[in-house]
């Protein structure tokens, strides 16, 4: 039977520690975050949905655009989810090494900056 850990991670923090004997903590300790392939990453997200919404805008007939709208729709969603996700990157300070700057670009990417 599993213990239910949502109501915390304190339990099975303790439990990894004594269960590996202390290599755990080495583990997380040696975990670094690879900045440059996180902006690839980035990068690569809002290339592709560039190239979708172009591909989208070439559209002239009727049939084509009705054809392009659920695949464009499933495609964009897609890509703007996998954009979204990097603003959990953002929670693990993994887009900047200062957090300050790391925090100012989560609250950019998260739309805090607009008034």
């Amino acid at each position: 039977m599993h213990q239910d850990y949502s109501n915390g991670y304190s339990p099975l923090r303790e439990r990894l520690m004594s269960e590996t004997m202390g290599e755990y903590r080495t583990f997380l300790q040696s975990l670094t975050a690879d900045y440059k392939k996180v902006w690839r990453d980035i990068a690569l997200g809002y290339f592709i949905l560039i190239i979708c919404l172009y591909v989208i805008s070439l559209s002239t007939s009727l049939i084509w655009i009705l054809l392009t709208i659920p695949f464009g729709a499933l495609v964009i969603g897609y890509w703007v989810a996998y954009l979204q996700l990097f603003l959990h990157e953002g929670a693990h300070y993994n887009l900047a090494a200062n957090r300050k700057i790391n925090d100012a670009i989560c609250d950019y990417l998260d739309g805090r900056h607009i008034n």
